[in-house]
């Protein structure tokens, strides 16, 4: 745990396990959960606002990711957290390379809404950054434009990584962001 965030949650949030990662995180009350093997080696989590009743594969950026699905399509509001084993052998190099490359390098559209931050507690590495974009193309559905709050951490010694990424339409980011601060800052490391 980083020396920002708190174990004690504000009212209205409780501990998610994210199962088998170690890792837990807040999770709003009323919000809904999904998990999702997608192969041996990575764990998919959502943590969403709307209600969703399957897993969808969506193509953001540079490649295939899975998503909730719900009534209404893929959630607005949420976070996704991916979490993955033996990144060495997945990737070709250490988590905190990984980590480094995904939060500095932006794909898909996605332009910088403030710095870089890198934090290290331990054997964990932590970048997080915010990050927007105008127009999210997924598949051959147009959404509304997006903010996005990411975190990565890396543990090089247990060649593990953790990518949480909270989003929500840029309508809504005024009221959300800091639900967003909360679910991604105060993550609590396995």
């Amino acid at each position: 745990m980083t020396a920002e965030r708190n174990e004690v949650l504000p009212q209205g949030y409780y501990w998610q396990p994210l199962s088998p990662s170690g890792f837990s995180i807040p999770r709003p009350e009323g919000w809904y959960f999904r998990q999702r093997r997608v192969r041996a080696l990575q764990e998919s989590y959502f943590i969403s606002r709307e209600e969703t009743s399957g897993i969808g594969v969506v193509q953001i950026g540079s490649g295939p990711m899975i998503a909730p699905k719900g009534k209404e399509g893929f959630f607005q509001t949420g976070v996704s957290a991916y979490f993955f084993q033996r990144v060495r052998e997945q990737f070709g190099t250490k988590p905190s390379n990984v980590a480094q490359r995904r939060i500095v390098n932006l794909t898909g559209g996605f332009i910088s809404d403030g710095p870089v931050e890198r934090d290290e507690k331990g054997e964990y590495i932590i970048y997080r950054r915010y990050m927007k974009k105008e127009t999210t193309e997924i598949v051959n559905l147009k959404s509304r434009p997006l903010n996005m709050y990411s975190e990565l951490v890396a543990c090089d010694k247990n060649d593990i990584l953790l990518l949480v990424a909270f989003e929500t339409p840029s309508e809504l980011w005024a009221q959300d962001k800091q639900i967003a601060d909360v679910m991604v800052k105060n993550l609590l490391f396995a």
